[in-house]
């Protein structure tokens, strides 16, 4: 299944909002981006390539099946 760059911005901005987990770990890619006001978040979001929002929708993927 293909997703849209703006479905991918969307699944990222809901992961950076907060870890599915009780903790996050060290190594999350999203743990910068959580510690952001809203406004910093969105604007981040915005200048991440395709590329990094992909890695950080497959690192949460990997995640969930170890956790």
């Amino acid at each position: 299944m293909s997703f849209t760059l703006e479905e991918k911005q969307g699944f990222v901005m809901g992961l950076i909002q907060g870890c599915p987990f009780p903790q996050a770990l060290p190594a999350c890619p999203a743990k910068e981006l959580r510690r952001m006001s809203l406004g910093q978040q969105l604007a981040a979001l915005k200048e991440l390539s395709e590329t990094v929002l992909d890695a950080i929708i497959e690192y949460h993927k990997q995640c969930q099946k170890t956790r």
